[in-house]
């Protein structure tokens, strides 16, 4: 589950960062009544999944963090 990032040259390659980009993307245009900010929050091996969504942000995210346990 800990692919590599991806090669910022190639346009079709995928890593956390993009599907991450793309929930936020469908959350934002499909919850109803949303500000369209959006924070993610991790423990653990899902607060490497809230730093991975950074390298690639959608323009909707303002927060990202990490909680320690």
């Amino acid at each position: 589950m800990n692919r590599p990032p991806r090669d910022q040259k190639d346009l079709q390659s995928i890593d956390e960062s993009t599907d991450t980009y793309d929930t936020i993307d469908w959350l934002v245009k499909n919850v109803a009544k949303n500000n369209g900010r959006v924070g993610v929050l991790g423990v653990s091996y899902d607060g490497w999944l809230a730093a991975v969504a950074t390298l690639d942000p959608h323009p909707a995210l303002k927060a990202s963090r990490r909680r320690r346990r």
